[in-house]
């Protein structure tokens, strides 16, 4: 590294975008509880595909870990779990929609390289995205444990990336037992947080008062 300059620059701008999606996510929040919402426990929040930072350090720990609002997942929920009528509410910061591409159906496997493994950067975006999940029918048990991109895909037959990044903002899809809306702001195109919670509100204000 040749200019260390650069990076404590990049570490200052990563902790102020970093600031601004979590004021998002705090209004946010307090709209979703205002409707009856609760946090999902134990934490309401948790990296993507990946883990919380280790308390002990081991050679195997990727470095992505230790960055983990880059691809991280904001939970609350309405109703009994998997019983008809419950709504989970999921909120995903995708800093790097490229890296979410690649580690779908990787985990576990060797630690992706930032440098060399996710294409340009300007080729990829970076997301905000609201999924309001709705149980029409309870699934199967086996199927409930999975992780919810592995549910996804089981139930609505498609590849997990496609139901995540769906080509319209707003995109819809129903199965037996689930119903889902799928809500997703390109950061690149709002300089404005109001409009991004109201933006990615807006399909659960229509669920809830559709069905409440």
């Amino acid at each position: 590294m040749s200019d260390l300059a650069t990076i404590r620059r990049a570490y200052r701008y990563v902790v102020a975008y970093e600031r601004r999606v979590l004021d998002t996510i705090t209004q946010i929040d307090e709209s979703v509880r205002e409707g009856g919402f609760e946090r999902v426990k134990p934490h309401g929040w948790s990296p993507l595909y990946r883990a919380f930072p280790s308390k002990s350090w081991s050679a195997d720990s990727w470095a992505w870990d230790n960055v983990p609002n880059y691809i991280c997942r904001y939970s609350w929920e309405r109703g009994e779990q998997n019983t008809v009528g419950a709504i989970r509410v999921l909120v995903d910061h995708v800093a790097d929609s490229a890296f979410e591409a690649k580690i779908l159906g990787r985990v576990g496997l060797p630690e992706l390289d930032p440098l060399t493994e996710l294409g340009e950067p300007e080729k990829s975006r970076s997301l905000l995205r609201c999924l309001v999940v709705e149980t029409v029918a309870p699934l199967p048990a086996a199927t409930w444990k999975l992780y919810w991109h592995q549910i996804f895909a089981a139930e609505f037959s498609v590849p997990a990336l496609e139901v995540l990044q769906p080509p319209t903002a707003i995109a819809h899809r129903e199965s037996a037992g689930l119903r889902l809306t799928v809500s997703t702001v390109d950061l690149e195109s709002f300089e404005d947080g109001a409009t991004i919670t109201e933006r990615l509100l807006a399909p659960l204000r229509d669920v809830v008062a559709r069905r409440a």
